[in-house]
């Protein structure tokens, strides 16, 4: 394929600039993303420990000290780790104001129309009339939802209920007589 017979592609593209790094905000990430760290670490040396205590209880130390151990190990990373990146985030503000800090090009292909896409939209539309022609709501309305399923569920009671001459207990109780559920007699002639 030669570049002439490619599709043509808009492309949107969005050039950025980091020019600093808030220390806080480096700060607490990086701190809470090695706490998380800290904790996989934790009960990663507990199943260990109690594997390999289960194959030989004798070769290793107790559950307190290799717990100890491993805390203070987590300890230590989390206390570095943050100090590490905050650090990291001044230099880089620092070494920023001479270089400029980092340039950044996103770019988003975005395909030429073809000739089968005019379909999906139409699809679209015929979907929602017949969700409106059906009587569903639309989408986001959340509690309503519960009111349209009470509604279906009576209307489904009305459907399979036996309708005899005269008012039923239902009708009866609610005072009213429902014009769904009425049933008129006709003569001929």
């Amino acid at each position: 394929m030669t570049p002439a017979d490619r599709p043509q592609r808009d492309r949107r593209t969005v050039r950025l600039r980091i020019s600093r790094a808030d220390p806080w905000s480096v700060m607490t990430t990086s701190c809470l993303l090695l706490v998380g760290l800290g904790v996989c670490v934790l009960v990663t040396m507990m199943l260990v420990w109690g594997m390999l205590s289960v194959l030989d209880p004798e070769a290793w130390p107790s559950f307190g000290w290799a717990l100890a151990i491993a805390g203070g190990v987590v300890t230590l990373e989390v206390v570095l780790g943050t100090a590490l990146a905050t650090l990291g985030a001044f230099l880089y503000n620092m070494s920023s104001q001479y270089a400029g800090g980092v340039h950044l090009t996103l770019a988003d292909d975005v395909p030429a129309p073809s000739a089968g896409s005019e379909l999906l939209p139409d699809v679209g539309r015929l979907y929602r009339r017949l969700q409106a022609r059906l009587g569903f709501p639309p989408p986001g309305w959340g509690a309503r939802y519960v009111d349209f399923a009470d509604r279906c569920s009576e209307a489904g009671r009305r459907l399979r209920r036996t309708r005899r001459p005269g008012p039923s207990r239902q009708d009866e109780r609610d005072g009213q007589d429902d014009p769904d559920t009425r049933v008129e007699e006709t003569t001929p002639g």
